[in-house]
């Protein structure tokens, strides 16, 4: 998932600017004027130094894409829409809640649409698409497999009602991080 990676990216980084890690190991470290607390030469510290650097970082997780991939589905479209602000899914297994996916709504407009007025109303779209998620939560398929058809079409019926069917042209889910709950 995205922000397991980004997670342990994070981590990553920090520890390597740590001194243990980033400067060849803990105490000492050099002076300014180039001499060592240690005796060692200049040139032999340096070669130590590079020996630990860490210049690239390869993770079985490939992070750029999926930064790419989180970037590209966040992105602005061409026509018109409206993003509700980021709610709660629950993620259910069996009748049995497993979690919470963290998403947002985007509503596609008609190019005909006034997206001030669908903005007015963003309280009751809020209200319906929480409903709608409530009582048609996203479920548990297997390892990070969700099925979340059922709950879009939901949440689609929903704003479509309260909003004439002219000025909607999709609704779409954007993100859907779940957080688990530990059993």
């Amino acid at each position: 998932m995205i922000t397991r990676a980004l997670l342990s990216a994070s981590v990553l980084l920090v520890a390597s600017a740590m001194p243990a890690f980033a400067g060849g190991g803990g105490g000492g470290g050099g002076s300014s004027s180039g001499s060592s607390s240690h005796g060692a030469a200049p040139a032999a510290e340096a070669s130590m130094r590079t020996n630990v650097h860490v210049s690239s970082l390869a993770l079985p997780n490939d992070l750029e894409s999926h930064a790419e991939t989180a970037a590209d589905a966040m992105a602005p479209p061409e026509g018109p829409y409206v993003d509700l602000p980021a709610m709660n899914v629950p993620v259910v297994r069996s009748g049995r809640l497993m979690g919470y996916s963290f998403v947002v709504v985007r509503v596609h407009l008609d190019s005909s649409a006034d997206e001030w007025r669908v903005r007015d109303r963003t309280h009751l779209l809020m209200d319906a698409a929480i409903r709608a998620m409530h009582q048609t939560p996203f479920v548990y398929v297997g390892h990070e497999v969700y099925d979340a058809a059922s709950a879009q079409a939901e949440i689609a019926q929903r704003i479509e009602s309260i909003l004439s069917d002219a000025e909607v042209s999709q609704v779409e889910l954007i993100g859907g991080d779940v957080r688990l709950l530990r059993s």
